[in-house]
């Protein structure tokens, strides 16, 4: 979904992007994020299952036309 997504502040497309997680277990859960400099936004992720369950929810809603 990467460049499908867009900022609410800039309206720019979202970046997907890794966490660095100091955990023992190196889990590196996957984020987005807005990769413009000067977005109030910048540089703030956002967790990947939350972006892509509300688009799963909003999808299943989904209804075609006649």
């Amino acid at each position: 979904m990467r460049g499908f997504v867009l900022c609410d502040n800039c309206e720019g497309p979202l970046t997907a992007c890794w966490s660095i997680s100091g955990s023992a277990q190196k889990k590196r859960p996957p984020y987005y994020q807005c990769p413009k400099k000067g977005c109030a936004s910048y540089g703030k992720a956002i967790r990947r299952d939350g972006i892509e369950g509300e688009f799963e929810t909003m999808f299943k809603s989904a209804q075609p036309q006649p």
